[in-house]
């Protein structure tokens, strides 16, 4: 942006400007993205214009801001009032694009790349289709979001339009009803500001928002606690027991096949699936509060110490060596069968523990690998390999 035009905005800041305006130059400015309930049209059309421009750069040669609205009355107006913030003293520049003008027209005057994009979203996905835009370099998006049955399609192409953007926009959603919009929009916003109406009820000499409300979910499909248990169980699973270069590869795929904002829905619909279909593990944590005094607890401290529950036709064999040096189950189960004395079906129950681990073998062959294995270096380390002490 020009360098007169920053001083413009400047003034502003500190003497013309509502509460409203405040609020959304901070958030776009400090790159928080926002959703606020603002009932009035003039409100909104200054707001919406505010934050087109609050940080636009000059000589940038791409589009920086894109304005969107159902209503294509409101996209001259809003165009106009971009101008006007933006006043002569920048070469800003503005396009209104309108969903009764001629396509092929408008896309000579894309192409010299506007500084700001007015339009609706079925017209703007028009010429994303013809091929005729290029928004990889949109920073801010300011929507001016519609009452009605019209939401659930603008949602439906705004989150469209969101994949065509280049990097993760700072968005400002003016809604009129927080309740009901704001879950078709949220996961474009990331860690939003919502201000309800209320924070505009005041004169507008005094107006001062409320402070942000904690939204709380109601009629879920499942219990909160139980799904938090089974993502801590997952978490878990993910830093202790999985090998991270195989999930590295799974994820490039999960990255390639999908686009980030599909990603959030995937993972809801896998742990969705997880809590019905009854095939997830018991809780870890869950377990670990509520049986303190079972047969279970009492068995898992007895395997921490060496004493394991083992099978008759099994030996427990002590490993000084865990997951403190990045080893799994798998790794002691290839350790074990490296020699070929060993078969994974002459093995048991794996228990890695911090400092050192526990291997179920053969009773028959135990004595032998443990002659075989003991001394041996795993992770470049020697280790000690014996039967399991008994208390």
């Amino acid at each position: 942006m020009a360098r007169g035009n920053a001083h413009i905005l400047h003034i502003r800041k500190t003497r013309g400007l509502n509460a409203v305006e405040r609020l959304v130059h901070r958030h776009v400015r400090r790159r928080r993205d926002l959703i606020a309930e603002v009932s009035s049209e003039t409100h909104r059309s200054r707001s919406i214009s505010l934050a087109a421009v609050a940080r636009l750069r000059g000589n940038q040669s791409r589009t920086q801001s894109l304005v969107v609205t159902a209503e294509s009355e409101a996209i001259q107006r809003l165009a106009t009032s971009i101008e006007d913030r933006i006043g002569a003293a920048s070469n800003a520049s503005v396009l209104a694009l309108r969903p009764d003008s001629d396509a092929r027209r408008e896309e000579n005057r894309i192409a010299a790349r506007p500084d700001v994009l007015v339009t609706t979203p079925t017209r703007l996905i028009d010429h994303i289709r013809r091929d005729s835009v290029d928004l990889s370099g949109v920073t801010t998006v300011a929507i001016d979001v519609p009452t009605g049955e019209n939401i659930e399609q603008f949602s439906a192409d705004l989150h469209f339009i969101y994949t065509k953007l280049g990097r993760r926009p700072v968005t400002v959603a003016l809604v009129s009803d927080l309740g009901q919009e704001f879950d078709l929009l949220e996961d474009l916003l990331r860690h939003p500001t919502t201000v309800p109406n209320s924070g505009w009820a005041t004169p507008e000499s005094s107006l001062a928002p409320s402070p942000p409300q904690e939204r709380t979910m109601q009629d879920l499909p499942f219990e909160p606690e139980k799904l938090k248990n089974l993502i801590g169980d997952i978490t878990h699973a993910i830093h202790h027991d999985e090998d991270p270069i195989e999930l590295t590869k799974v994820r490039k795929y999960v990255r390639k096949y999908t686009n980030v904002f599909n990603r959030g829905y995937i993972l809801a619909y896998l742990l969705k699936q997880s809590l019905e279909g009854g095939g997830s593990r018991t809780p870890r944590r869950k377990q670990q509060s509520s049986d303190k005094q079972s047969p279970d607890r009492k068995s898992r401290d007895k395997q921490s110490s060496g004493e394991k529950q083992s099978s008759p036709d099994k030996q427990s064999v002590f490993v000084s060596i865990g997951r403190s040096k990045r080893v799994r189950s798998r790794d002691l189960i290839t350790f074990f069968t490296s020699s070929g004395a060993l078969t994974e079906g002459d093995l048991g129950q794996v228990k890695v523990l911090d400092n050192y681990s526990f291997v179920e073998v053969a009773a028959d062959k135990a004595q032998a690998a443990i002659e075989e294995l003991n001394g041996q270096e795993l992770r470049g380390r020697k280790l000690t390999v014996n039967f399991a002490r008994r208390k």
